[in-house]
């Protein structure tokens, strides 16, 4: 019989990701309404190298996508991350507390490597982040977390290029991230 630990989750679509991080273990899809679909792809600790890389690169991508938008819906799906640095949870609520009046909601799907504890331990941060503005839900289906926010893959984009990076391109189509 397989456990719900042996079986990883799907990618969140099927078209491959807008952005990875630069140790491929966490992607990220833009969605429509505006929004981003944040996985951690493979069975990975969280370290606060990949929290400065969600609240830094990951979010400066977000908001070049969607520039104008003040309702940005996250899905942060952490179910493979086995293990996390107390560093890196303080980077990610510090933050959120900053950017709050740009996010409409946040939704996180915790580990489910870390133990009914660690669910507390989200519960508790979601209630402290909400007194600060960030309305944030506790899912553990990536599909109900995404029906329920209506969220589907956004169109493809291209993001602004020198001129000298546009002669280069590969002539995918894809954003080079």
């Amino acid at each position: 019989m397989t456990s719900t630990l042996d079986v990883a989750p799907s990618p969140a679509f099927t078209l491959p990701p807008h952005v990875i991080d630069d140790s491929a273990a966490i992607a990220a899809w833009f969605t429509d309404p505006p929004g981003v679909v944040l996985q951690f792809m493979r069975p990975t600790r969280g370290t606060t190298e990949l929290a400065k890389w969600l609240v830094g690169p990951g979010y400066n991508q977000l908001v070049r996508r969607f520039p104008d938008c003040y309702e940005l819906r996250v899905v942060l799906d952490m179910r493979q991350m086995t293990g996390r640095a107390a560093t890196a949870r303080a980077v990610l609520i510090d933050h959120a507390k900053l950017v709050s009046q740009r996010l409409g909601r946040v939704i996180i799907l915790p580990s489910v490597h870390m133990g009914a504890f660690y669910v507390k331990v989200v519960e508790a941060t979601a209630l402290m982040l909400h007194t600060f503005g960030v309305r944030i839900e506790i899912e553990h289906s990536l599909e109900r977390a995404l029906a329920k926010q209506g969220m589907r893959l956004a169109v493809p984009f291209e993001l602004p290029r020198s001129a000298g990076a546009a002669r280069n391109a590969s002539g995918t189509g894809r954003a080079q991230l």
